[in-house]
């Protein structure tokens, strides 16, 4: 499964309980190709094992050997690396095709990463903030106010006085009402996207640990288990199980929610009927708008696996619109 920089700091803290030490490698601004992003992570420990990126691979092995020099020399401050067109090093590590990426790299402090990690866990903002203080890089802890009410913005904010708050939103959930064919394709492919997925259906033989082995299943009725998660603005509900009966429940309790994704199988007649029986029931004619049916992207898909893809195309389409 692909790493989100929260799975990376993740792994941190579990090698860091084994008695590793660790450094963070974090992109703090990029120019031009750079392929990842400012606020994106990297976790380099003693031994040279690394978990996620700094940029598409052309710089990882550059990043690793300074950690590696810091970790060996036992500093308890950091350094910043910048790689760019101008400088010999780009060209010898990939980017000649143009860019710049500015990276910190600090020592990882169980205590402030577990209380970040814990916050995040709770699906409360949270971010951490680096402050740099002539050649010198510290990591503290520190809850951005409003981080709720701006969700949407960059990862990282650079301050005036050059530090930068990287700021994390609770991650992504996926509520798939339905252990069906689809779904099984559907869940593989949204937990490398960085989804945390969520099975839900009654008929407790759909739920079979052959099926489904390690992943999150609940045989209670959609509307016991939805009432018991919180769903909020992060949150993405797919109905897949072809019952009206338990499609219906969950997707009146979303609508109800600011989840950004709400979708549903079954045919634009069956769908339509389905609105009408949501409305019935008490949801306006806007609430049942949001419901996109039939679910995914039209791509002729026919198989389970091609309206999964369809599925998760529109998921993160609909992602970045809510930015």
């Amino acid at each position: 499964m692909t790493a989100t920089d929260i799975d990376v700091l993740s792994t941190a803290l579990t090698w860091l309980a084994l008695g590793q030490k660790v450094l963070l490698a974090t992109v703090v601004s990029t120019w031009g190709s750079a392929p990842r992003k400012a606020g994106a992570h990297m976790v380099i420990r003693e031994d040279g094992l690394f978990e996620g990126s700094v940029s598409g691979g052309c710089v990882e092995g550059e990043v690793i050997k300074e950690a590696l020099g810091l970790l060996e020399r036992g500093t308890s401050v950091g350094c910043q690396i910048e790689f760019g067109v101008s400088t010999e090093t780009a060209w010898s590590v990939g980017l000649s095709c143009g860019g710049r990426i500015v990276i910190w790299l600090v020592p990882v402090v169980p205590s402030i990463l577990d209380n970040v990690m814990s916050r995040i866990a709770r699906r409360e903002g949270v971010g951490l903030y680096f402050s740099q203080s002539g050649q010198q890089v510290q990591m503290v802890e520190a809850v951005y106010d409003g981080l709720q009410s701006v969700a949407q913005s960059p990862k990282s904010i650079v301050q005036p006085d050059g530090a930068v708050i990287r700021l994390y939103t609770p991650p992504k959930r996926l509520f798939i009402i339905g252990a069906v064919h689809i779904a099984q394709v559907l869940t593989s492919m949204a937990q490398q996207v960085g989804y945390v997925v969520h099975v839900v259906d009654p008929r407790g033989i759909f739920l079979s640990p052959e099926r489904w082995g390690h992943m999150q299943t609940s045989a209670d009725f959609p509307e016991e288990y939805l009432t018991t998660v919180c769903l909020d603005k992060y949150d993405a509900l797919v109905a897949l199980s072809h019952n009206p009966t338990f499609d219906d429940e969950a997707l009146y309790l979303a609508l109800q929610r600011d989840t950004f994704y709400v979708g549903a199988l079954g045919s634009r007649r069956n769908h339509a009927k389905r609105c009408a029986r949501l409305q019935e029931r008490g949801c306006t004619e806007l609430q049942t708008e949001r419901i996109h049916g039939p679910v995914g992207l039209n791509i002729g898909a026919q198989t389970p696996s091609e309206i999964a893809v369809s599925i998760l195309a529109e998921l993160i389409q609909q992602q970045r619109q809510a930015r």
